[in-house]
């Protein structure tokens, strides 16, 4: 047991040493780097064949870049330029099926509509198809909503 504690002592004191070793070169190390940046910025400047001289431009912020750390809230990005404002214009074009009939059956109106590709759909008041809402069906005439505007369909007598 008493070997035991004789290398313990040993050995906490070969640690105390050795961090002291450490302390000491890191103080070390912290005073030489302090004094050499006194003494680099105290010194005149160097004019030897290697220094360049490089213009004095002066850093202009401009902000109009978006902040990448901005992610959780978006800002839209705004020209201040006066003289380019784009210009964004929504053409409403109808919808891409025709209508090929009104059917009436058990006192409610249906119509008729076929796409482009010839696939036939009934729809009544109400129903909607890839955008297009049935707002009414008369005889002769289906009133719809397509792209927030309101339109109709006549059927053709042939």
């Amino acid at each position: 047991m008493a070997s035991v504690r004789k290398n313990t002592k040993l050995l906490t004191r070969i640690l105390a040493v050795l961090l002291l070793v450490i302390w000491g070169e890191v103080a070390y190390q912290l005073v030489k780097s302090k004094h050499q940046a006194q003494v680099v910025t105290s010194a005149a400047p160097f004019h030897g064949a290697m220094q360049t001289s490089r213009p004095q431009v002066p850093y202009v912020f401009i902000d109009d870049v978006r902040n990448p750390f901005a992610f959780f809230n978006p800002v839209p990005h705004v020209r201040k330029d006066p003289k380019v404002v784009p210009l964004i214009v929504h053409i409403w074009a109808p919808p891409p099926v025709s209508l090929e009939g009104v059917m009436l059956g058990g006192g409610k109106r249906t119509a008729i509509l076929t796409d482009p590709r010839g696939q036939t759909y009934f729809l009544s008041q109400g129903d909607t198809l890839d955008g297009v809402r049935i707002l009414k069906v008369n005889d002769k005439r289906v009133i719809y909503s397509y792209d927030r505007k309101d339109s109709s369909w006549t059927v053709e007598t042939r």
